[in-house]
């Protein structure tokens, strides 16, 4: 057929114009395949990315004997969708996150018993992936996982791990107020498993929501 010709002929030209015509039936691919996928209006684009500015306590798990487990925790998170489905839209982020202020004692195997008194303290940056859905309202679901790189208050640099779940609820036609939770691994001296759990609250900057306004 004319169309199987079309192409032979396309993948023979000389490489200037095998390249164009590459180019273009990978633009045409993307288009049609973006055709078919389902449009994401703007509104839920809005409500599903932006940047959050979270804290909440922490609970450290895991490790030696330390009398004091609990830590401040914070976070910043910068997140946008990057692909629409039938059911909501896959998220990407750049999230940071510190828990405790950074003057904790870490304690280690090796710690007398009577001088472990801290669980260490520890910061983070990490590049997530996940889910995101509009529940209608300006309510929103995000969860995420992915890898990160994180230092602790023992000065103990090494690979984590974070996962995050968040729900927001819309406050005005630019911002957000979420509830959110996170579990995330941290580097160990001596090779125990250490991790911490947290939980807060905080206020999400994103783009122009207003159509839900009424």
């Amino acid at each position: 057929t004319w169309y199987v010709a079309t192409i032979h002929g396309a993948l023979t030209l000389p490489s200037p114009h095998r390249f164009s015509m590459r180019t273009f039936l990978a633009l045409l691919a993307a288009a049609f395949a973006h055709l078919l996928a389902p449009a994401a209006s703007a509104q839920e684009r809005a409500l599903l990315s932006g940047v959050d500015f979270s804290f909440g306590v922490g609970r450290g798990l895991g490790g030696p004997r330390a009398n004091d487990r609990n830590l401040p925790s914070f976070g910043i998170t910068a997140a946008v969708p990057v692909l629409k489905r039938d059911r909501g839209m896959i998220v990407a982020a750049l999230h940071g996150s510190r828990n405790g202020w950074w003057e904790g004692y870490g304690c280690t195997l090796l710690t007398p018993p009577d001088r472990c008194y801290g669980y260490p303290n520890d910061e983070s940056l990490s590049l997530l992936g996940g889910w995101g859905t509009h529940r209608g309202g300006g309510n929103v679901l995000r969860v995420m996982l992915g890898p990160a790189v994180a230092r602790t208050s023992e000065d103990r640099r090494g690979a984590a791990m974070v996962a995050r779940f968040d729900m927001s609820a819309i406050l005005t036609s630019r911002t957000s107020i979420l509830l959110w939770t996170q579990y995330n691994t941290i580097p160990s001296r001596n090779g125990s498993f250490l991790s911490v759990l947290s939980a807060g609250i905080g206020i999400r900057a994103h783009g122009d929501a207003s159509p839900l306004k009424r």
